[in-house]
């Protein structure tokens, strides 16, 4: 897709509705990759924006940043709730995310891309699953 949407740019008359149908197209397949592609807020944003005459678009992330962030507040939450004990492993788990975090914002400023934040994430919720899981039993 990347190659026809710079033939689409390059080309002398430049067609801007079938560009922004192929990002359309884009966001489409994007979207059935994975249930954290999007949210609904993302989703109402991007339906209000096509309702409002776009043809198509393109929703630029946060490198990992929002879903790490939410992640690391729903395990805090897993221990305020007291579901989940912070013994040194959860702790370490909890700090090494932090880190993580701080240094995906950092690298949001300066303009290059971090890394990191999807196996923290990974982590982070199979911790809190397991803490469900010891809960129920």
């Amino acid at each position: 897709m990347v190659d026809q949407a710079m033939a689409i740019l390059a080309s002398e008359r430049a067609d801007l509705m079938e560009f922004g149908q192929l990002l359309h197209a884009a966001w489409t397949v994007k979207r059935r990759l994975s249930v954290h592609v999007s949210s609904p807020v993302i989703d109402d944003l991007y339906d209000a924006a096509i309702r409002a005459g776009a043809v198509g678009g393109k929703i630029l992330g946060a490198g990992g940043v929002e879903r790490l962030a939410h992640t690391l507040e729903s395990v805090l939450g897993e221990i305020r709730a007291r579901r989940l004990a912070p013994e040194r492993k959860v702790m370490d788990l909890l700090f090494e995310a932090t880190d993580v975090l701080r240094h995906l914002i950092a690298n949001l400023n300066i303009g290059t891309p971090g890394e990191g934040a999807p196996v923290l994430v990974n982590r982070l919720l199979a911790l809190a699953s397991s803490a469900a899981v010891l809960m129920a039993s």
